[in-house]
């Protein structure tokens, strides 16, 4: 029985992997694939538009929304998958590890060395794992954030007049024109990255404050 467990681990760890690899790299033919981009975007359109298009009247209301949409996916994704607690405590023993490993080599204190060089394997083994857990969400939401990114390419082309509006580094800036970036696109980044952000810190309060009720900590 102790047989068939042990061999059952590796195999559906193997499994996730190659699911979430390719997850990550069709996501990436999306991207670098203008056709299928543009493909992508029409086919959307047929959802996306009557929901938050408004018809392309309030163009800065639509990339608020879809901002937020994108910034809420990506973040309850990754929310759900990584343990913030764990994340935390591993945080702070690697940062302590680190730092006598610092001291020893100062010091030459090469029996205390030695010993720690035998502990790093294990150390290192959980940070591989925290960086694997937080990939896992990432394969799959970012397929859908990437397709409704393509139906905001195809959104924007179809304005029939640019639309004007004011931001922090212009006060009349076209949608559809470029400072580095396509001006949509640094509204967009300037929308959903502060939003994603506050969704991020008030999941991880409340999930800190449900392991220190479970804990006894808090009442």
């Amino acid at each position: 029985m102790m047989v068939e467990e042990t061999e059952e681990k590796p195999r559906s760890g193997g499994i996730s992997r190659f699911v979430m690899m390719f997850m990550i790299m069709l996501t990436f033919l999306i991207i670098l694939n203008p056709e299928m981009r543009s493909a992508l975007g029409n086919g959307m359109s047929l959802v996306m538009n009557p929901v938050i298009g408004f018809g392309g009247a309030y163009p800065l209301l639509t990339l608020l929304i879809a901002g937020m949409m994108t910034s809420s996916i990506s973040i309850l994704g990754r929310h759900f998958f990584v343990d913030w607690v764990e994340m935390a405590r591993n945080q702070k023993v690697m940062s302590a590890f680190n730092k006598e490993r610092r001291e020893a080599m100062m010091s030459q204190n090469m029996a205390k060395l030695k010993r720690l060089n035998e502990m790093s394997p294990e150390i290192m083994q959980k940070g591989m794992s925290q960086s694997m857990n937080q990939l896992k969400p990432m394969a799959f939401t970012m397929i859908i954030i990437i397709i409704i990114f393509s139906w905001l390419y195809s959104f924007v082309a179809d304005f029939a007049i640019d639309p004007k509006f004011s931001v922090p580094w212009a006060f009349n800036t076209n949608m559809l024109g470029s400072t580095l970036l396509p001006n949509w696109v640094l509204v967009y980044a300037l929308i959903s990255i502060p939003f994603g952000q506050v969704i991020q810190r008030i999941l991880k309060y409340f999930s800190f404050k449900k392991k220190l009720r479970e804990r006894g900590v808090l009442e």
